[in-house]
């Protein structure tokens, strides 16, 4: 349970030993038998954790539990989404250079794919040549078709 809510079992441990999260029922092996309200439980503790008391956690996740989980993930979803958007807001205020970077490590990205392609493509290419070259067309011959094809796959990518 606790790698789904991407936190320790220390953490999970100790939510149980502050109270904001009940102890569940214990299966006939001795292990703790989690539902799916306990593992967003944990999600709506960590986000809140950052930015609110324990008492006041404590409270949420009671008010939680009166509720379909399907709210509280709706909730949850919400929340998360605005922060992300306030952060890349925050950043691109805070920093020209770092949008600057981010544009400048999307075009790399999108060359290393061409790269790739054109890699690709000449390789393809070479195995041509081997084939014309055994199918009696001369070495200079099959060079020359060969350039012209990788001169062409480069102008499209």
């Amino acid at each position: 349970m606790a790698e789904l809510a991407g936190v320790s079992a220390r953490t999970v441990r100790h939510y149980h030993q502050i109270g904001l999260l009940p102890e569940p029922a214990r299966t006939a092996n001795g292990y703790r038998g989690y539902e799916p309200r306990d593992v967003v439980a944990v999600l709506r503790a960590r986000q809140l954790a950052s930015w609110r008391a324990l008492d006041e956690i404590a409270g949420v996740l009671a008010q939680d539990r009166n509720r379909e989980l399907r709210d509280v993930l709706i909730e949850l979803d919400t929340d998360l989404a605005e922060q992300e958007h306030r952060i890349r807001l925050r950043r691109r205020r805070n920093s020209p250079k770092l949008v600057a970077h981010e544009e400048r490590a999307h075009l790399l990205r999108q060359r290393d794919l061409s790269y790739d392609r054109t890699r690709g493509m000449r390789s393809e290419i070479k195995e041509q040549r081997r084939k014309e070259t055994a199918h009696g067309l001369t070495t200079a011959q099959a060079d020359s078709r060969c350039n012209t094809l990788i001169t062409f796959t480069e102008r499209l990518v």
